[in-house]
């Protein structure tokens, strides 16, 4: 600090966490004291397996009881305290699953979920399980094989003392074409379409406890008080998203039964004018770097008299605007670059001679490519 005459002075004030709040839209779920909600010892492995390259959660032996607390925050409150465990984890989390006696129905088009929660600054976290009207699985500690979607704002973990709010937003799909809502993308879904089907319910809360913490470049015990969970609140953007109406307009769908355009096809002249028999594409393979679904190895049958190999791509099955996008390969294996992470598309190869006699096309070769972050 420049142009001090003394040493400075901090002086820490009172807790104070009154930036957040329930919204003016939020309707009260539950409360997590009211004697519905119990532990389970029940293990949910989609849960802990998610994330493993960075976090390992196990099990714990926890208990809860029953508080009184002040009214803003419910005027019960399920305490879930962390006892002593046979193993050691310190850097990892112990948790458990606190579970309501049947899943807890959410009214309309929610935007977030919400808890009143004190806590201690041990880093733990709440984890939300939701089933939607399918029976489709949403968990709020993002998908196994995406990156940086498991809650990387903090909005879940007890980084805090005291009490206060934790928000935390809600999958969703807008209707018609079923664009997602932003909040999706901290959300993994399991046993589904990834369409979010309301009613959402909310199945059960799992928790998680640490017994260390990391202070700057030490590991220190952490606050293993009791940690209490208040009223649980769903908050909405608009009144009308309360209402059955909401979902009775999320169901709305586009004809999805699209008919190919009638655009150029060149595979069809191919087809029409080669005359050496087609080989086969057999796999592809993604790069060892820089795999961001724009890039792919293409393996595919070799031919004895075949000089150069061609590589046609189309968003249709029958070649229906087809691209040349790799030519003059003279071995299979080479990079295809140019494509469309996340997306429906089908390769061809055609192979020429030394006469420069063409074959025909081989048959479409489905892909989807995907855009892994951690190789960029």
């Amino acid at each position: 600090i420049w142009g001090l005459e003394n040493d400075p002075v901090i002086t820490l004030s009172k807790i104070n966490h009154s930036d957040v709040y329930p919204s003016t839209h939020a309707i009260k779920l539950s409360n997590l004291g009211n004697g519905k909600w119990s532990i389970s010892d029940e293990r949910d492995f989609q849960y802990e397996n998610v994330h493993v390259e960075f976090v390992k959660k196990f099990p714990g032996k926890m208990s809860a009881h029953i508080e009184q607390v002040d009214n803003k925050y419910g005027n019960t409150a399920l305490a879930i305290k962390l006892l002593p465990q046979e193993r050691e984890r310190k850097t990892m989390p112990f948790y458990t699953t606190i579970v309501p006696e049947k899943p807890i129905v959410i009214p309309g088009k929610p935007s977030h979920i919400g808890l009143w929660v004190k806590a201690n600054s041990d880093w733990g976290r709440i984890v939300y399980c939701l089933k939607d009207a399918n029976g489709e699985k949403w968990i709020s500690n993002g998908k196994n094989g995406e990156w940086n979607v498991d809650d990387v704002h903090c909005a879940s973990m007890f980084c805090f003392d005291g009490w206060r709010y934790l928000r935390f937003e809600l999958p969703g799909n807008q209707p018609y074409d079923c664009f997602r809502e932003p909040g999706t993308c901290w959300w993994g879904n399991y046993d589904g379409d990834g369409i979010v089907d309301l009613p959402l319910k909310v199945e059960k809360i799992f928790v998680e406890r640490r017994t260390h913490v990391i202070v700057a470049d030490e590991l220190r015990p952490a606050d293993t008080s009791d940690t209490l969970f208040g009223d649980l609140f769903v908050e909405y953007e608009k009144p009308e998203d309360r209402t059955p109406e909401a979902v009775r307009l999320s169901r709305l769908r586009m004809n999805t039964d699209i008919t190919i355009p009638e655009i150029e096809n060149p595979l069809l002249k191919i087809e029409k004018e080669g005359v050496l028999p087609a080989t086969k594409i057999t796999s592809i393979s993604v790069p060892e770097r820089e795999y961001d679904g724009t890039r792919c190895h293409v393996w595919f049958d070799t031919v004895s008299n075949a000089k150069f190999y061609d590589i046609w791509v189309s968003p249709y099955e029958n070649g229906a605007g087809a691209i040349l996008l790799a030519e003059g390969w003279t071995e299979p294996g080479k990079i295809i670059k140019g494509l469309n992470p996340n997306t429906d598309l089908y390769l061809f190869v055609v192979y020429r001679d030394s006469e420069n006699r063409t074959s025909k096309p081989s048959k479409p070769f489905h892909i989807k490519l995907k855009d892994m972050f951690p190789m960029k």
